[in-house]
């Protein structure tokens, strides 16, 4: 197995990992910025996550955050599953190494920070 293929299911592993660690979305957040730094695309891509519609008003002004209620569900949380599937088709899609940027590169967008995470994975020491 390559080294970029083994990175990312490191970065897959660890994102399981603290899903199962961090009960809400603060906690998680924190966790992944302990462990990744606030510079890092793996932090990034799970701060700047396409939010849900809620948070715009009619003008297109955002409106301020209300404080979480218990019951409200967690946006990250609900969120993560599907980023890892994601990563996980990607892997099972690209034959090789350079086939796995370049996937990275045609389903996300050249630059994304999805992509930025894989092209860091491929320089990872």
């Amino acid at each position: 197995m390559s080294q970029l293929r083994t990175n990312i299911e490191d970065y897959i592993q660890s994102l399981q990992t603290l899903k199962a660690q961090c009960l809400d979305e603060t906690a998680f957040l924190d966790a992944a910025e302990d462990k990744w730094g606030v510079q890092d695309p793996r932090f990034i891509i799970l701060q700047q996550r396409p939010k849900q519609q809620r948070w715009i008003s009619p003008s297109g002004q955002p409106e301020p955050e209300v404080p979480k209620s218990e019951q409200e569900p967690n946006e990250l949380i609900d969120w993560l599953p599907g980023y890892l599937e994601r990563l996980q088709a990607l892997l099972k899609k690209a034959a090789d190494d350079n086939a796995l940027v370049e996937a990275a590169a045609e389903g996300w967008g050249q630059g994304s920070y999805e992509h930025q995470v894989v092209v860091q994975a491929s320089i990872k020491h």
